[in-house]
């Protein structure tokens, strides 16, 4: 502020000097004033006429400002100020705006040429922030522009329909009456609507009518002068409330009435508090109020029900009467609600009415909040208020290569349109229009296309199919309609002829739910038994002792074991040093199971990953894409697996810390994730050839070495180590518990308890979710964070998949959806994935060739 105001007054000091060459009587002024944003239009700012009464020695015409001319030469920019001479006043004459202009710093020159007087005023004038002001132009209860009658009184911004509301007792009958809001048009009313979509109503009433008649009994006895309702929508939520209040018997004031916003009239009695709230732009607004009335020998709960349509007020009107004026110019959309303006490109202020020079791209169609594939769009770019020299389209692809900038389109003309005809997953991207202006001014405006689905009822690779999907069921943007169990087709049309009589139709319809619960506690069961098998075979639970694996037994004088570097419920690893063979030494991490938890479970995964490592490191070589497995040490306790050292720890806290880098740098590190995920398809793939079953693809499963190379790592102990939120917790009918990656586990595998190759496929779908979204936990639109197993399958069953990550080319999420195809055969290999992330990134190396 101190700025702004010596600044100007260098600027007085400047007219003051020009200005007694040619005037006799010169006198200059300097004066602060503050107004609230909110001031009205037409509010006097300062009366010039104490500037002009101050000075001495002027004749009676001068007094009387009858010759005096006033102009504001500097600071007023946007015309928010206007004089009336006559009166010699400076109002204000538009409405202000604090965020657009928080002062004015204005010069104002008062000349008589008769007296060859001139005064000078340096008025800094200071705009107060007031909260809620300008209103909030909120789309979600815009409302319709009606054609105007001329008859205010025909007209509400919401109505009843049929002009009613019902009442509903105890007993059930119904009563119909007549809405009250219409008449209380004419009583002391204020009702005042917000840019949240509320709605704060009070009427002071002398006497209540007769509708009203029923509640009086209950209101002045026993109520002692209040009844109150909570009202809720459809959906239980609380909408509104409505207090009937009898001063004389109740003074205490609900907060609207003691803020004074209801407006007192003599005789006064009774009052009518309603407050609405989410009163969004739908067909039909549904509120139900309850209250419970007293009465002379009983309580009776009371029902009413209220059904609103928004049917909107005429062109330049607003409010729950449509009997307040807009101030919206430039063709700027009024709000039915609050009178907020919807300014149109190039306007700006409360009433868009300074003019603001901007670039602006506008959608067409614009009525869609989503763009979709397979649709069509119109892209113009529009330059009010700015001569144009050259108006330029870019394109920026969404991906990680800055190199992928291309102009699409450049001229001299005032506005420019791009057309697609059908929106494709290759558009999607960032559109800028960049322009220059004639006085080398740079403007540009950007519009993010980011089309990822299908029109409601479509899917397929250009969502050219239809659904039409029967029998509830659901429409797949892959696979189309994914039917309920009990039919199949293309619609969900065709269901298996029944091999009995409808007798036993009708009886499994009345017994379906208590077998679906059922149903659920034996697939857990079985996924806890099935695995209990494939991880016993040869082994009773009562052994525990393990053999040593001869050839990969490691003296312990050879490892010097230095600290623990993870820990979890079963298991700790330690950093160490090994002496090889060769004689030198290599850092490498030694896996063992803690011995207070030595438990069945717990040997069976440790001895389960010790020869499944040995299996593949026969050779001795291993793979490039799966952790070293250097041996064990079981001749002592506790018992070690030793592998490789990783430097980079597990691949998921990578993925944090690109994503905390990625804040900072803006770069998304495509190529480097991408380069991960062909490291891990490459070793899912000697598995596969191997046909090893890792049962745990995860990123919290893959390590990083310092070469930025992914590892597959920890076959079968992980979670003992990493004991986190991924995995939950399953025990049955007395057995041990299991530590189960629900989320990351293919359909089959949660439902019967199967784990195959492509079981391994899916879950590496999940790891390339989370390679795509740096490290994000999965969570099921529609579903819990941790979901159990039974309601997990209904998701999976329904259709639900992770969606796309912000950010991930539709590309990489193809690849991604198809690792989750319901059939398992319908998966691609891991040497397909390895082959179809290879297309998306440059060449990096050479990666390993199996025998």
């Amino acid at each position: 502020m101190a700025r702004c105001v010596s600044f100007m007054t260098l600027l007085a000091l400047t007219s003051l000097f020009s200005a007694l060459e040619a005037y006799e009587n010169f006198v200059a002024f300097s004066k602060n004033v503050t107004l609230r944003e909110d001031v009205p239009v037409g509010a006097t700012v300062l009366h010039l006429t104490d500037f002009v009464n101050v000075s001495q020695n002027f004749n009676e015409e001068e007094e009387n400002g009858t010759s005096w001319t006033v102009n504001v030469t500097t600071g007023d920019d946007f015309g928010q100020f206007g004089v009336d001479v006559v009166n010699l006043m400076l109002f204000v004459a538009a409405s202000l705006d604090y965020e657009l202009n928080p002062c004015y710093n204005l010069s104002l020159e008062l000349t008589n040429p008769l007296g060859r007087s001139f005064h000078h005023v340096n008025l800094v004038v200071t705009v107060v922030d007031v909260p809620g002001y300008p209103p909030y132009y909120n789309k979600r209860c815009e409302t319709p522009v009606l054609p105007d009658s001329g008859a205010t009184e025909d007209y509400m911004v919401m109505s009843s329909s049929g002009g009613t509301f019902e009442v509903v007792l105890s007993n059930g009958s119904k009563l119909q009456y007549p809405d009250f809001l219409p008449p209380w048009r004419y009583e002391a009313v204020n009702a005042t609507m917000y840019g949240d979509c509320s709605l704060r109503y009070c009427v002071v009433l002398a006497e209540l009518a007769s509708d009203a008649g029923i509640f009086l009994p209950a209101l002045e006895v026993l109520h002692r002068g209040r009844i109150e309702f909570q009202c809720h929508g459809r959906q239980s939520k609380d909408k509104a409330s409505f207090t009937m209040l009898d001063i004389s018997l109740d003074g205490n004031l609900p907060p609207l009435a003691q803020s004074g916003q209801c407006k007192m009239v003599e005789g006064a009695r009774y009052f009518m508090l309603i407050e609405v709230n989410e009163i969004w732009h739908t067909p039909s607004y549904w509120v139900q109020c309850d209250a419970v009335i007293r009465l002379v020998h009983l309580t009776v709960p009371v029902k009413t029900i209220h059904q609103f349509s928004i049917t909107g007020c005429p062109e330049g009107r607003y409010g729950l009467y449509c009997d307040k004026r807009c101030v919206c110019k430039n063709r700027a959309r009024c709000h039915g609600f609050n009178g907020a303006c919807e300014c149109r490109p190039g306007w700006r202020g409360r009433a868009c009415d300074i003019r603001w020079p901007e670039v602006a791209i506008i959608a067409t169609p614009g009525d869609l909040v989503t763009q979709y594939i397979g649709t069509n769009l119109t892209l113009t770019c529009l330059a009010p208020h700015i001569q144009v020299a050259n108006m330029t389209w870019l394109y920026q692809a969404r991906d990680d290569n800055p190199n992928t900038t291309t102009t699409v389109e450049d001229g001299t003309v005032q506005n420019s349109s791009i057309t697609f005809q059908l929106i494709t997953e290759s558009t999607n991207g960032e559109y800028t229009c960049g322009v220059k202006a004639v006085n080398g001014e740079i403007f540009n405006s950007t519009f993010v296309l980011n089309a990822t689905e299908c029109p409601p009822n479509h899917f397929g690779e250009v969502c050219r199919q239809v659904c039409d999907c029967q029998y509830g069921g659901t429409c797949d943007r892959w696979e189309g309609c994914l039917c309920p169990p009990g039919r199949h087709g293309d619609r969900c049309e065709i269901v298996p002829k029944p091999n009995g009589n409808h007798v036993v139709v009708k009886l499994l319809a009345t017994v379906l739910p208590s077998m679906a619960l059922l149903c659920c506690i034996v697939i857990t069961i079985r996924i806890r038994r099935d695995r209990h098998r494939s991880n016993n075979a040869g082994n009773t639970d009562e052994d525990l002792e393990m053999e040593p694996l001869s050839p990969w037994e490691i003296e312990k004088e050879n490892i010097r074991f230095e600290h623990m570097i993870g820990e979890g419920e079963f298991g700790h690893v330690v950093r160490g040093r090994l002496r090889v063979p060769e004689g030198y030494e290599v850092l490498v991490a030694a896996k063992c199971i803690r011995p207070d938890r030595m438990t069945a479970l717990a040997v069976r995964d440790f001895r389960r990953e010790m020869d499944i490592l040995a299996r593949i490191h026969e050779d001795k070589d291993g793979h490039p894409n799966v952790v070293k497995f250097y041996g064990v040490v079981t001749k002592s306790d506790p018992q070690y697996i030793v592998v490789e050292y990783a430097a980079n720890e597990e691949l998921r806290r990578y993925l944090w810390s690109l994503r905390e880098e990625r804040k900072i740098t803006g770069s998304l590190k495509l190529l480097e994730r991408l380069g991960f995920a062909s490291d891990v398809a490459s070793g899912l793939s000697e598995l596969a050839r191997l046909k090893i079953v890792h049962r745990d693809i995860a990123a919290r499963n893959v390590v990083i070495t310092g070469k930025k190379e992914a590892k597959i790592a920890d076959f079968g102990l992980a979670r003992d180590v990493y004991v986190s939120s991924a995995y939950a917790r399953t025990q049955q009918g007395g057995e041990e518990e299991e530590l189960l990656p629900l989320k990351w586990m293919a359909v089959e595998s949660l439902r019967d308890g199967v784990y195959t190759c492509e079981s391994d496929v899916w879950s590496y779908g999940v790891l390339l979710w989370g390679i795509a979204s740096f490290g994000e936990e999965p969570r099921y639109a529609g579903g819990p964070m941790h979901p159990d197993v039974c309601t997990l399958l209904e998701l999976l069953r329904k259709g639900v998949r992770l969606q796309q990550p912000q950010n991930c080319p539709m590309a990489v999420y193809r690849i991604i959806r198809s690792c989750w195809i319901v059939d398992p055969l319908k998966r691609p290999s891991p040497e397909e994935l390895l082959r179809k992330i290879e297309l998306l990134r440059p060449p990096r190396h050479a990666h390993w060739s199996p025998r």
